[in-house]
Formats: C-alpha cells, structure tokens, sequence
C-alpha cells in the first residue's frame, strides 16, 4: 500500500519509465550500454589504459555482462563477472560464451570464494551503495587483489541532488530529504510496475554511502588507498561546486575511485581467505 508521502514522490515525479520493454529493457541493449560506459570510464581514470593488458580481472555486480566485455576489450586476459542476480548472469554468459577468457557466475562481492591475491584489477561500478556492509565489501576487494592491484570504484552519493541511486526511476531533486527515502522507494516501484518490470528490490540502496562515510571506511581498510578520486555532477550549475571538498557530497552525483592495493600488507590464502582478512573484519 503507497503511504501518503509516496503518492506525493510519484505525483512530483517527471520522469516516465520507458514503456517499450523491446527496446529500454533489452538485456543486450543494457550489456552493450555498460559495454560502452565502461570502456569510456576506464579510458577516462587509468593513468595508463594499457595496464590491464595481460591483466586478470573481476567484474563485481557484472549484470547483463558489459563490463566483462569491456575489460576485455580493454586487454585483459581473463575477466570473471560476478553478480548476485541468476537472470543477468544468464545473459552474460550467453554474450561471453564463445570467449574462454571470459566467465560468468552467480556470487556475492562480499565472499566472492577465490583465494587471495587473484587479481590484478577491481571493476565495481555503481554497486558499493547496494551492499549490505561497504567495510566488509571493501575488505574483500583488498584480498583479493595482487600487491600493487587496482580497483575502479564508482557509487552516488546518498547526500547528493540526485541521491539514492534512483534518479533513472525518480527525478525528484534532494527528494530522500524532502519526502523521505521510504517515499522515493515507493515512487520507484510505481514506476516499475507500470512499466511492467518486476520490482524485486535489488535497485534498494541498502546503505546511505556518502563521499565522507567512504572516506571514513576507507580509512578502517589499510589495505587500500586512494590513488585518484573524481566527483562528477551531470547539472552544469552543480559542477564547479562537484570540485570543492566541503560540498562535492551535495553537488556531484557520482564518485569514481581508483584504489591501490598497498603492496607491504598483502598475504597470500586460501579461497576461502586469509587470517589477515577474519582479524580485520571481526
């Protein structure tokens, strides 16, 4: 039942979901957009692109597979897509399946079962804000990457104008002050429902992660530093304000890290992880 708040985000709501599930919804169509994202935003944060030929990869909350693709395409020489959705990993290894050095499968990025050390890239894009316990999430990431390894990581700020990640269903600006998450959640279903998508709830940001609560959980992750951090804005008025520090977390809607695995604390394990990695996130 829609409360009273809800009605008023799906009233003030302008954006209308794209009815044509032949064409918005397409699972290839969404594989090859994150195909081309990705490959863009890859281009646009390593220092050097070149650093992931002959790389081994992980895909984390991989889809309909664009973002294996994409690493691949980019040199890697193995990719593995992990996401926790059966639905799109079926699409990814129907897009994959005549690529050996590709693999795809249901998993959780928060005990993902490889051993420590596995890899030399992270890809993480618009997924940290959906994990139950980003620490731990993080935590995870740092294990199973190589010393000197680097994970791409991109996420809106929950403070921003366009807030919890749920601007492509509700466009409502600053609308999870305004009128509450619970309100735009709500909005966000109507709007699925009526474009005739199940609404299972795996868009739910379940955590409320903000540029300074990263840092600070960064911070608690040793393992990991930040080597570069950008804080983009897609409203033209908001994207100087994106650069200072004391408001980026109002301004930008999207934060793009690269982490560095620190090389002096990295152990090698067993899949089923380190010692270092039970002490650290007890």
């Amino acid at each position: 039942m829609t409360s009273l708040r809800g009605s008023v985000a799906s009233a003030l709501n302008f954006r209308r979901v794209q009815l044509d599930a032949r064409d918005f919804w397409d699972p290839r169509r969404v594989a090859e957009a994150r195909r081309r994202s990705i490959a863009a935003l890859l281009r646009s944060l390593l220092p050097d692109i070149n650093t992931l030929r002959d790389a081994s990869a992980l895909d984390l909350g991989c889809g309909e597979g664009g973002g294996v693709l994409a690493l691949r395409d980019a040199g890697a020489k193995s990719v593995l897509g992990i996401d926790l959705a059966a639905d799109r990993i079926a699409v990814a290894n129907e897009l994959v399946a005549n690529d050996l050095s590709c693999t795809c499968r249901v998993g959780d990025g928060e005990r993902i079962g490889v051993a420590d050390a596995s890899f030399d890239f992270v890809l993480c894009c618009e997924i940290l804000e959906h994990v139950r316990c980003p620490r731990s999430f993080l935590i995870e990431v740092a294990r199973v990457l190589r010393p000197d390894g680097a994970a791409l990581i991109t996420f809106p700020s929950f403070a921003s104008v366009t807030g919890p990640h749920l601007w492509h269903l509700v466009n409502i600006p600053f609308g999870q002050y305004l009128l509450g998450l619970d309100a735009v959640r709500e909005a966000a279903a109507v709007a699925l429902r009526g474009a005739g998508q199940a609404c299972d709830g795996t868009w739910d940001p379940l955590n409320r992660i903000t540029i300074r609560s990263f840092r600070r959980i960064l911070a608690q992750v040793p393992d990991l530093s930040i080597q570069l951090m950008r804080v983009h804005s897609r409203f033209l008025p908001m994207k100087p304000l994106s650069r200072l520090p004391m408001i980026n977390d109002l301004a930008g809607d999207s934060v793009r890290a690269l982490l560095r695995r620190r090389r002096a604390s990295c152990l090698q394990g067993s899949p089923g992880g380190s010692t270092h990695h039970r002490r650290t996130a007890s």
